[in-house]
């Protein structure tokens, strides 16, 4: 069985953190690298934040 390890730094967890339906959630993908690093890790974390967009103005006719 292969498991991957995850460390995220807890003071940064805040920041990521997103809202549906009342309850908070911390999204996150973990992705094999081509390589290990110089480190000897063979995976990368990447956490999924939501971006707001404005809404676009009208211009009425």
């Amino acid at each position: 069985m292969k498991i991957v390890k995850v460390t995220l730094k807890v003071e940064e967890i805040p920041k990521h953190k997103h809202d549906y339906e009342g309850k908070g959630y911390i999204t996150f993908e973990v992705a094999k690298m081509k390589q290990p690093d110089n480190f000897g890790r063979t995976h990368i974390a990447y956490v999924t934040t939501r971006e707001e967009v404005p809404e676009e103005k009208t211009t009425e006719s």
